[in-house]
């Protein structure tokens, strides 16, 4: 059996896999928003994507585990802030330790910041982090997305999980 240069790229035990799959879901659910009139009628989402770790590098994908943060994020913040005032929303996908710094800065300028995966309890601190919540079912969080929800006055919602996992285990 012959693999893809994009199949390889995707191998589950890799930060591709990590990073790949929830922006995937990312994008279809821009997608389904912005052909859908009903759901912000008059509104289109756009994607820009920022980087806390540099341009991306081949090797990265065996040697990145999360460790930049700090200046890195700092330097992101800047960036998004900065240059890119259009920016209304953050959906991120970083390790928690990147996750920490950026999650505070955005939090300052009040600019809400959505993680797939990014897990440490530190970033329940709500007084620290107010613009920030996640995605990860086990962790409770049900009452974040319904306020989210209410506030958009949302009508409808699909729920799409797995339960292959430790984390879908418990939820």
């Amino acid at each position: 059996m012959t693999i893809s240069a994009e199949e390889s790229f995707l191998q589950a035990n890799l930060s591709s896999s990590y990073i790949y799959f929830p922006e995937i879901a990312a994008l279809a659910a821009v997608d389904l928003i912005n052909k859908n009139p009903s759901i912000l009628p008059g509104i289109t989402i756009t994607v820009k994507r920022f980087s806390d770790c540099g341009p991306w590098y081949p090797a990265a994908l065996e040697t990145y585990f999360g460790a930049s943060g700090g200046w890195a994020a700092s330097l992101m913040f800047q960036d998004i802030y900065e240059n890119n005032p259009d920016v209304i929303g953050v959906i991120g996908n970083e390790y928690s330790t990147t996750t920490l710094a950026i999650a505070e800065e955005l939090s300052l300028v009040e600019i809400p910041y959505c993680s797939a995966t990014s897990a440490s309890p530190r970033l329940s601190d709500k007084k620290k982090y107010p613009y920030f919540w996640r995605t990860i079912t086990a962790l409770g969080i049900g009452d974040h997305i319904c306020q989210v929800l209410l506030t958009w006055n949302v009508q409808r919602v699909a729920i799409i999980y797995q339960r292959d996992d430790d984390m879908g285990a418990q939820s």
